[in-house]
């Protein structure tokens, strides 16, 4: 149960699977490896993440609706075409945190399924005597 609630809140961090380090550099920038662990976010398959596309293809259209619903709510009057474009508007300004969030899925999904390093301890464990 711990180990789960801290997979979650690195998740939430958009933490490294492996040493928890945030993962992105800058606010449209991810770096090929973490800067903590050295580990390759990238496994070298060409549409690695497709996934990910998908994944925020999929968080994005019900942040949509909920978007276009809450704009209809605080402004009645509007025209379902004007609260539309709001709300569109709205999600575009969302889009960065959206790209990160379902990459950040996506490594930590793959890693779980498949772990590339089962050795690894991280970098704060301790060693065996």
């Amino acid at each position: 149960m711990k180990k789960h609630v801290l997979r979650t809140r690195t998740l939430l961090r958009r933490g490294c699977p492996r040493c928890g380090r945030c993962m992105f550099s800058g606010l449209l920038s991810m770096p090929v490896n973490c800067h903590g662990c050295r580990f390759l976010f990238d496994r070298g398959e060409a549409g690695y993440f497709t996934g990910a596309m998908s994944l925020g293809s999929v968080i994005c259209f019900p942040l949509v609706v909920f978007l276009l619903a809450l704009v209809h709510w605080i402004f009645p009057n509007w025209s379902l075409m004007a609260a539309t474009a709001a709300a569109g508007c709205l999600c575009l300004s969302l889009t960065p945190w959206i790209w990160q969030f379902s990459r950040t899925f996506w490594i930590h999904l793959d890693h779980s399924v498949d772990p590339v390093d089962r050795g690894f301890r991280g970098p704060h464990a301790r060693r065996r005597r």
